[in-house]
């Protein structure tokens, strides 16, 4: 499950159980009201931290194993050419244009990383 999701489900048991609470409890409308609005604009500033799109692991759930899966690649059309698609080195640096060596990780001209497509 990834953290996300538990702070949703999370979200949904905070608002049902304020609006219980608001109906057994008329008097703390006025306070369970103040607490959703903190809780709404507590969760703009939750939902956009890194940590988000973490899984969370349960001491009790049984492990998994997360091997690669294999996507299909795309199918070849009789007459098309023939593109790289297992990650070729470009022979020129995408920044600046000047040209490389295969296999060299940063550009002697301007200093970038050359990118691997």
């Amino acid at each position: 499950m990834i953290v996300r999701t538990f702070v949703t489900l999370l979200y949904t048991v905070v608002v049902v159980v304020a609006l219980l609470v608001q109906f057994a409890y008329p008097v703390l409308a006025l306070y369970v009201l103040y607490g959703l609005l903190a809780w709404f604009v507590a969760s703009l500033v939750v939902y956009r931290l890194p940590v988000m799109s973490r899984r969370v692991r349960w001491p009790f759930a049984v492990p998994t194993v997360d091997g690669p899966t294999r996507v299909p690649g795309p199918t070849r059309v009789a007459g098309a050419p023939n593109a790289p698609t297992d990650g070729a080195p470009l022979s020129f640096c995408t920044y600046c244009a000047a040209p490389i060596e295969p296999g060299t990780p940063v550009c002697p001209e301007c200093g970038r990383r050359i990118a691997v497509f």
